[in-house]
Order: C-alpha cells, then sequence, then structure tokens
C-alpha cells in the first residue's frame, strides 16, 4: 500500500493565482483574505483549526510551498489561550489569498518625507 497522497481524479488542483488572477509563488509574500471552508471536516477538528484560520485572516504571510491540490502553505507561531505558543502549518487555497500591488517610487518618496 503507498504511503504517499494522490488527489482523486474528481479533485481539482488550484491554480497558482490570488484572487484578483495575479500569479503566485513559493516565496511570494500575500495577505489572507479569508477562511477555507471547513465544512467537511468533524466538529472537533473544525474547533481545533479555526482558530488558527481566523487568527491568520489579514496577515501577511510568506508561501512556504504548494501541496498537491494547488493550496499553499504557510507556516506560523500562534499564541493559545493556555499561554503557550505553538508552531502551525495550514494550507490555504489560493482564492482566498491576496498578492499585494508592488509600491510605486511616488509613494515611497511621500512616504519616507512624512517620516522625516
Amino acid at each position: 500500500m503507498k504511503d504517499d497522497v494522490t488527489p482523486t481524479p474528481s479533485v481539482k488542483r488550484h491554480k497558482p493565482f490570488d484572487r484578483n488572477g495575479r500569479r503566485i509563488k513559493i516565496g511570494d509574500y500575500v495577505r489572507i483574505v479569508g477562511v477555507p471552508n471547513l465544512s467537511g471536516m468533524s466538529p472537533d477538528s473544525i474547533a481545533e483549526c479555526l482558530p488558527a484560520f481566523e487568527y491568520l485572516v489579514g496577515k501577511y504571510k510568506r508561501i512556504t510551498a504548494f501541496d498537491e491540490y494547488g493550496c499553499a502553505e504557510f507556516g506560523f507561531r500562534m499564541q493559545h489561550p493556555n499561554g503557550k505558543r505553538g508552531r502551525h502549518f495550514v494550507w490555504i487555497e489560493p482564492f482566498l489569498l491576496h498578492v499585494p500591488q508592488p509600491r510605486s517610487n511616488a509613494t515611497s518618496k511621500r512616504h519616507s518625507r512624512r517620516l522625516l
């Protein structure tokens, strides 16, 4: 029996494009803009996973890999309600990600003048 996981034929692989159609790749910093649909998980699994996904919404993280379904992998540390910090890994569909637009030179200059 094989130990590796292969996608089932009925599951389509996500293309590497964010919610606005911008290409994403390993190493890109992206903003997480939504929580994946967890309805196929057991209530215990949802209770365990949902806080991690909710923690990520609105944050910028770097894509560390893509899985066999085309979901982006993120690794991060998160403080638990019990006060301990834990390391987590999650996989998120590309349509729940946003690649920020690069800042133009004019915007950067204007911003740096305000800081002086």
